[in-house]
């Protein structure tokens, strides 16, 4: 695939979810396409944490599972940070990085399966500091449903901020590659995509087409805002 690169212009509507750091989430069923979780896989997407939140507590951003999760993105407690991985022990998560509070922040995460599929290496990044461990050890693979925002709908640890542009890929990705699919849409193996443009009700499209929509709980808020396009933006060329 070849990359362009299109000039500066100056806004974007950026649509999201807003969570309330209680219970607001989104919620997408089980499907057989989530059976990446268990070998190469990447997630994408930005977040924005509220100013008011006091930082004493986690916030799920993504996961899917409970114990031995298939993947789990997550702020930490003792402060700003994102904790990446793929299950609960500390071990088998990526480096924390400090995240600012109201400033729109790109991430990126990515699994590989080494030969032989024993262990995984990660890859991912919180804003432009970039990550990465080797011999990780597999997640167990379940049929749980994922949540953007919260753990899950019962146990929660939930996000207090913005979710946007969330997308899953059924493939890993090198470090070149996430750093482009900050601004970029990569077509092959999505398998999920949620740009909540609808803006009103409870349901969010797959854009993907793969059609795993997902559902707004607990009257989880839409919004919309314009924000600075990036100086570089990347497209298919």
């Amino acid at each position: 695939m070849h990359l362009g690169i299109l000039g500066q212009t100056n806004q974007i509507l950026r649509r999201y979810m807003q969570a309330d750091g209680v219970s607001q989430m989104m919620q997408v069923n089980h499907s057989a396409l989530w059976a990446g979780y268990t070998g190469d896989y990447t997630a994408t997407g930005w977040i924005w944490i509220d100013p008011n939140d006091p930082l004493t507590s986690g916030g799920t951003i993504l996961e899917k599972g409970t114990t031995n999760n298939y993947f789990t993105i997550t702020k930490g407690s003792s402060g700003a940070f994102l904790q990446m991985g793929t299950s609960n022990v500390t071990a088998n998560r990526l480096t924390t990085t400090a995240i600012t509070k109201g400033v729109w922040t790109p991430f990126g995460f990515s699994a590989k399966l080494q030969a032989g599929g024993s262990a995984m290496d990660l890859n991912g990044y919180l804003g432009n500091s970039f990550h990465s461990k080797t011999g990780v050890a597999l997640p167990v693979a379940n049929t749980a449903n994922w949540f953007a925002g919260a753990r899950n709908s019962t146990t929660k640890n939930p996000f207090y901020g913005k979710l946007a542009v969330i997308r899953q890929y059924q493939r890993s990705m090198t470090v070149s590659e996430l750093e482009k699919s900050r601004y970029y849409r990569y077509s092959d193996n999505l398998v999920a995509e949620y740009l909540w443009l609808e803006q009103t009700g409870t349901t969010v499209e797959d854009t993907s087409n793969n059609n795993n929509p997902g559902t707004m709980l607990f009257s989880a808020q839409w919004g919309k805002e314009f924000v600075t396009k990036p100086q570089r933006l990347y497209q298919a060329a």
